[in-house]
């Protein structure tokens, strides 16, 4: 449409609905390799790993990349600094870790009690089977949540078991 009709990113993004940044990231995923965008068809929540694989050029060590993050195990924190070391691999090593504050066992215990607690609303809100029916609008919203949370605790898994 940009080429064709002489839109703007901006035009593009206002006829769309969408913001400028939307249009952007959406552009370059359709320049992306072919390997990249069959990863973000297979699974869609890994739209911001596609964009970090983008930056590697070469094609098997981005594939082992790629079917490591397709399996879930390496988070986006993770391949960032996979990333980095593999662009730049004279710095590898430079970079301190970020310090993160010690911890007590009882408020790990506490923690990880409010979590439980929080999960098991969440069952009692879509009922144990599922069967109660949630409104598009807050589902969306929770599913939203969900993912935001789901890439907290794995930044926190991986944190802790770079340790």
């Amino acid at each position: 449409m940009i080429d064709e009709l002489g839109y703007s990113i901006r035009n593009l993004a206002t006829k769309l609905g969408k913001d400028k940044g939307y249009v952007e990231n959406r552009l370059r995923l359709a320049t992306a390799p072919d390997d990249v965008r069959e990863m973000v068809a297979t699974r869609y929540d890994t739209l911001s790993a596609a964009y970090e694989l983008m930056k590697i050029d070469d094609k098997r060590r981005r594939r082992a990349l790629e079917k490591q993050v397709v399996a879930g195990r390496l988070t986006l924190i993770r391949l960032r600094d996979r990333v980095e070391r593999a662009l730049h691999p004279e710095q590898a090593g430079i970079r301190p870790a970020p310090a993160i504050p010690a911890l007590r066992d009882d408020t790990l215990i506490t923690a990880t009690r409010k979590l439980n607690d929080a999960l098991a609303e969440l069952a009692r809100a879509v009922g144990d089977d599922g069967s109660k029916s949630v409104p598009d609008g807050d589902r969306q919203n929770l599913a939203k949540f969900l993912t935001i949370s789901r890439a907290r605790m794995d930044n926190i898994v991986a944190r802790l078991r770079s340790r």
